[in-house]
Formats: structure tokens, sequence, C-alpha cells
């Protein structure tokens, strides 16, 4: 199976670091010490892309009823811009995201828009966390080995619908400094494509003891996010053992690979290159997307892929160790070879 037609659509704000600091500075009044001490610097993220700027100046601190119609008419254009152009329809259509509901879904009113009903099957990978991805690649993989058709993966991640500046929480904190919004589409085929990945192997594990270190709940406001700062401590400690089961699930060596990393912040992707004495160029693409674009929760590790792709410095046969993390607290992996001919 292969990994093939990257398309991005970007969200048309982008706000510097240096400005969310502040905007935090002044709406968390009193915090200025937590804030510096706690949350990511600019060093490690410059900007962060937004659907709407005004979030910052003026939050919608509406219910959770009316960010998630916001958050459906976001995705319908986002849908409508991915498939402007594209006349065959995909056989299953899988729509991934964390940050937003609605029934009938984006992807759903996207089939009928295109007089699809009858040839395109949509499935829904929701509330799966920054690891969103692989689950939807590994169902992806199974409905591909049964059809004929391609199956396109849908990630709409609009992060900042959930600020609330009035959750003066480590947590909140964190998160505010940390996520933005992203919209990306890939295919999954089994016809080798002309760039792309060839699928070598997966591998996700729970780790013992973790359910309580990263949660992602409704509120009546919004979606709240928790995030233990044991994290990263659990992250070191499991991820030799765990890359062994997955090299030895592959039965390809992972020297030499280059690793895309989900930035769930800049001590995850520094403690993994550290801990599995990784090169500057071997981690690259991981701190590229952080700094350019901050944590995009499930469509973080795709801007990852698509960089890589792009890259033409990353030669035909590279190996891409693709690594992510959501609440269990799992990780997950994915082993890929660029192939481009």
């Amino acid at each position: 199976m292969y990994l093939a037609d990257f398309q991005i659509v970007k969200p048309s704000n982008p706000i510097s670091q240096e400005r969310i600091l502040e905007w935090m500075g002044e709406v968390h009044v009193g915090s200025k010490e937590r804030i510096e001490k706690i949350c990511c610097k600019p060093k490690d993220i410059k900007q962060r892309l937004l659907v709407d700027a005004s979030m910052l100046d003026q939050p919608d601190l509406g219910n959770f009823g009316h960010r998630a119609q916001k958050f459906h008419l976001v995705a319908d254009k986002v849908f409508d811009e991915l498939y402007v152009d594209q006349t065959l329809p995909p056989e299953h259509l899988i729509h991934v995201t964390c940050t937003g509901y609605r029934s009938p879904s984006a992807a759903q009113l996207q089939v009928v828009k295109r007089g699809w009903e009858k040839k395109t099957l949509v499935t829904h990978a929701y509330h799966m966390g920054c690891s969103a991805a692989m689950p939807a690649i590994r169902m992806g993989q199974g409905f591909a080995s049964m059809s004929q058709g391609v199956v396109d993966v849908v990630h709409t991640e609009f992060c900042s619908l959930h600020l609330n500046p009035e959750l003066n929480t480590d947590d909140q904190l964190i998160a505010e400094s940390l996520f933005a919004d992203g919209f990306i589409k890939y295919s999954i085929t089994k016809g080798r494509p002309k760039r792309g990945f060839r699928i070598l192997s997966m591998h996700e594990e729970m780790l013992p003891a973790s359910s309580e270190a990263m949660k992602w709940e409704c509120e009546a406001w919004g979606l709240k996010m928790t995030l233990s700062r044991e994290i990263p401590g659990l992250v070191y400690r499991a991820i030799t053992p765990f890359l062994e089961r997955l090299e030895a699930k592959s039965e390809c060596s992972l020297a030499g690979a280059h690793f895309a990393i989900h930035p769930g912040g800049p001590k995850i992707v520094d403690l993994i290159g550290r801990k599995m004495n990784l090169s500057e160029d071997q981690l690259k693409m991981s701190w590229k997307i952080l700094k350019e674009r901050g944590n995009i929760s499930s469509a973080t590790l795709p801007h990852i892929w698509e960089a890589l792709l792009e890259d033409s410095t990353y030669k035909d046969g590279s190996l891409v160790v693709g690594i992510a993390f959501g609440p269990g607290l799992c990780i997950s992996s994915i082993l890929l070879e660029k192939v481009c001919t």
C-alpha cells in the first residue's frame, strides 16, 4: 500500500508566536511568570496558522454547540476546496478530526454535493487524538485491500476553536501556546505512485499506568485539553523498546532513517532525538513543521510527510519513521519508504 497525492489547505491567518504569547499575558492576568516558564518559546515555534485571527481579540466564548457549528462551516469550505477540481470519486473517504462534530458530516455533505452517493463510502475517525492518522491509515489499508479504487483521508483540525481565556490552568496555557489549525488530504492506493510513500509496517501500543496523562474532554463551553508533565518522561522511557518492536515487525533496520515525530511539544522531539542518538538531519522536518505551523493535532504528521515528499534531498528509497502520540497514553508508529520515479 502507498500514501500519495498530498494536498494542503492553509488557514489564511499566520500569527507570530510573540503575538500569541502577548495575547496570553493580556487575557490570563497575573500569569506572566507561568507563561514564560511553561509555554512554547518563539525559538521553537515561529508562527501558527489560524482560521480566524479575531479569535485572539474577541474569542468566541459561546457554548459547545456554537463552536461545533463554526467548525462545521469551516470544514465544509475545506472539503469544497480540496475537491473543487476532482471529477473521479474515491471509493472510500475517511474523515479525521479531534476538534469538532456534526452529523451529517462535511465529508458526507461533500459526497452529496458531488453526486457520489452510490460511489463513495464515508467513514469517520473522530476523537482519536494527535496520532489519529495511524488508525485512519490502518482503516484505509483494509478498505483498499478489498477495492479497486482510491481511499482518501482528509484531516480537518480547527484547534484554535477551543481557546478559553477564562480557563487559567497550566494545561490550557500550554495548549494555547502550542496548538494551531491545519487541513490536509492524501490517498491510500494499491498501485505504486510516481511520488509517494510505500507503507512497510505499523505498530502501536498503550503505555501502562498512563491513562490520566493526556485527555481531550467535552465541556459545556468546548473541548478541554489535559497534558501531564509526565508525558515526555513516559515517552522517553518507552521509546527504545517500542522502536525495537517496530523494527522487528518490519524486518528492516531503522539505522539512518529519517524521523517524522509528532511535535507534541519541543521537549518530545528533543528527548526522542537524544534517546535514539538521532542527527539534526534525521529530525529536520519534525522541527520545521513545529516552527512553521505549531502542533496541528492529527494533521501534523501528514504535514511532515508532505514536506519530506516535496524535498528532493530525500531520495527514492529513503526510510521515514513516523511517530505520534494520543490519549491512552498511546504511542503509534509507521515505517514508510519514499518512492519518486
